[in-house]
């Protein structure tokens, strides 16, 4: 199965590259590495390539992940390929629609997705998924769960400066459980460095379910998001910080802080990203590359 991958994967990315190569143009191409950990003991370090032609239908990526997870002698090593089809309706509509194959030391399954996105009232811009895929933990994986998930998405402009996001999410997992999320920000730019925003988040799944993977149950928050940008050589420092104001979650008060850091430099960005709220945490840990080949 993995040498069948393997061809796989070398002929789409020759598919994916031959036109480049046959009218001398060059293909932009993203390379990435990122690790995660969290306090349930999961961590995970990936690599991955992809061709980020804009303008064109076909796009293709490969990622290699490698997932441990405490309490579990096994360690999951994935391989993924997807290929990515794009199509343009007007200069304000398109549609998108993905599917791929995973390889991994413990199952195989092919994950696949669809995207509309648009602008509604010739400023507000709204998005709206479907998206069926693993749930990327070692004993999830042991137990072939699966999740589908919907999304919608609404970005209003109220002013020049300050902008209205809601969110919607709905998750179906094969293991019987859900999530269901539902988010509202209102931010307000008040220079090119510095913005602030105030969200509220709801985030809840089955309550009475004890799952292999992580969920929030009935957790809900009220945050101030500030967020400033500093220039720093030729380059520029984004930091931001989500700090609840009022949070709860179904046992009680729960005290939730997200805080990020991004460096862009040219086509060379780093991020870094910590949440906690008291009874989990993870750190997240990015770097990539944007480049032609």
């Amino acid at each position: 199965m993995t040498k069948k991958l393997r061809i796989f994967v070398l002929l789409c990315a020759f598919l994916g590259l031959a036109p480049s190569i046959v009218w001398a143009e060059q293909t932009p191409v993203k390379i990435s590495t990122s690790y995660n950990n969290d306090s349930d003991g999961v961590s995970y370090i990936s690599y991955s390539i992809a061709t980020e032609k804009k303008n064109k239908p076909w796009n293709f990526s490969y990622s290699n992940t490698s997932i441990r997870q405490r309490d579990f002698t096994a360690r999951l090593t994935e391989q993924r390929f997807i290929t990515r089809w794009q199509k343009r309706i007007n200069e304000e509509n398109s549609f998108s629609a993905w599917m791929g194959y995973v390889d991994s030391n413990v199952w195989q399954f092919v994950p696949f997705g669809v995207q509309y996105q648009g602008v509604v009232n010739t400023i507000d811009q709204m998005w709206l998924s479907y998206a069926h895929d693993s749930v990327t933990t070692v004993a999830a994986y042991q137990n072939h769960i699966l999740s589908d998930q919907l999304a919608w998405r609404y970005r209003k402009e109220l002013d020049r400066r300050l902008m209205l996001d809601a969110t919607i999410r709905y998750a179906k997992f094969s293991d019987e459980n859900f999530r269901n999320t539902f988010g509202v920000s209102l931010t307000k730019d008040f220079s090119h460095r510095f913005r602030l925003g105030l969200a509220y988040l709801y985030d809840t799944s089955d309550i009475n379910k004890r799952s292999v993977y992580y969920v929030p149950k009935g957790e809900s928050s009220l945050s101030l998001v500030p967020e400033y940008a500093v220039p720093i050589g030729e380059g520029s420092l984004a930091i931001r910080l989500s700090q609840s104001l009022l949070a709860r979650n179904k046992d009680g008060h729960i005290n939730r802080t997200t805080f990020g850091v991004r460096y862009q430099l040219n086509n060379l960005a780093i991020d870094v990203q910590c949440y906690s709220d008291g009874s989990y945490s993870s750190q997240d840990y990015s770097i990539s590359w944007n480049t032609r080949w």
